[in-house]
């Protein structure tokens, strides 16, 4: 992985069934019929462009591996491959 856009990832994250909730920092949690589920990210306020061991670890907390992250970010994978993921990992039902 590369450093990429802050605004990009934003933007791509909230097409796929992820919400946001701003406190100190943006926190993204991925929602299910309107219900919060356990995988979730965060980014930095400050932050115009994230780095690549830090896209690493968004990729962890909403359990992709960095090809999967990849194509989540660049909009081949929907929502419903995002939760079919999920479901086949045994992070959701």
């Amino acid at each position: 992985m590369t450093s990429r856009k802050t605004r990009d990832i934003e933007a791509s994250l909230l097409k796929k069934g992820i919400k946001r909730q701003i406190t100190h920092h943006k926190y993204y949690w991925f929602y299910v019929n309107d219900q919060k589920t356990p995988v979730w990210t965060k980014v930095s306020h400050a932050t115009r462009e994230i780095p690549d061991h830090l896209l690493r670890a968004m990729a962890r907390q909403l359990k992709l591996n960095g090809s999967e992250f990849n194509a989540l970010i660049d909009c081949p994978l929907t929502e419903k491959g995002y939760l079919a993921i999920l479901r086949n990992k045994g992070v959701l039902r």
